[in-house]
């Protein structure tokens, strides 16, 4: 565009000198007329190159232009394809994530399919054992009812032993005394087991206890995690 500028200032000059000679010419003589017309013509000659020489310029500039303005086009649709890939390259990775998550779900719905089978086993185990416990408790408050009022027949005939003198009713009493002792040592034998089978049943409880604990933390740890996943995904 600068030597556009140029020519045009040359053209002025050129123009102003063609100005000068035509107002010459107006006033010379047949004799100086030629050689004037003749220097005009190499002004207008100059003048002739000059222009064909900005024309050149000009259509190279607006060829410039136009090259521009296609690569502005091509710029433009570039772009709009690199967005266009960006759209579609997260579209694809957000595809994949939830493609993962779907898989991931499905493992963990098997998973907590299963470990529903064991948790309800782990419950049903732990009311089993509550029917025991309860069992063995009523087996236990039975057997200390039948040892407390052996106790006391005892308790009674030491007191009746101690309160007689006459020979004949002390060996009865005695009598009496050590068979209900025989009948206490059988009961608390007997209380022995029960007091085993209470300990079993209470060790046995913790065990359920403690498994049905942790089994109800895993199976809300994996039903929180598929939420989280629904939720993603939604």
């Amino acid at each position: 565009k600068s030597k556009v500028r140029e020519i045009r200032k040359e053209e002025r000059n050129v123009y102003q000198k063609k100005s000068e000679i035509e107002s010459k010419e107006k006033l010379a003589s047949e004799d100086q007329k030629q050689d004037i017309e003749k220097e005009r013509w190499k002004i207008e000659n100059e003048r002739d190159r000059l222009e064909q020489e900005r024309y050149q310029k000009e259509d190279e500039f607006k060829s410039l232009k136009l090259q521009l303005k296609e690569i502005d086009l091509k710029v433009g649709d570039f772009k709009k394809e690199i967005s266009n890939l960006d759209d579609k390259k997260k579209s694809l990775f957000k595809e994949k994530q939830s493609i993962l998550l779907l898989k991931e779900k499905a493992s963990l719905e098997k998973e907590l399919s299963k470990l529903n089978n064991i948790y309800e086993e782990a419950r049903e185990n732990l009311f089993k054992n509550n029917e025991e416990k309860e069992k063995v408790d009523s087996e236990y408050n039975e057997i200390a009812r039948q040892e407390k009022a052996i106790e006391e027949e005892i308790f009674v005939l030491e007191k009746k032993d101690n309160e007689t003198d006459d020979v004949i009713e002390k060996r009865r009493i005695e009598e009496d005394r050590r068979q209900k002792e025989e009948e206490r040592r059988s009961v608390e034998k007997r209380r022995w087991e029960i007091e085993e089978k209470v300990k079993k049943v209470k060790q046995e409880r913790e065990k359920i206890k403690d498994n049905y604990r942790k089994l109800t933390e895993e199976k809300e740890d994996l039903e929180k995690r598929i939420k989280e996943i629904e939720e993603k995904i939604a």
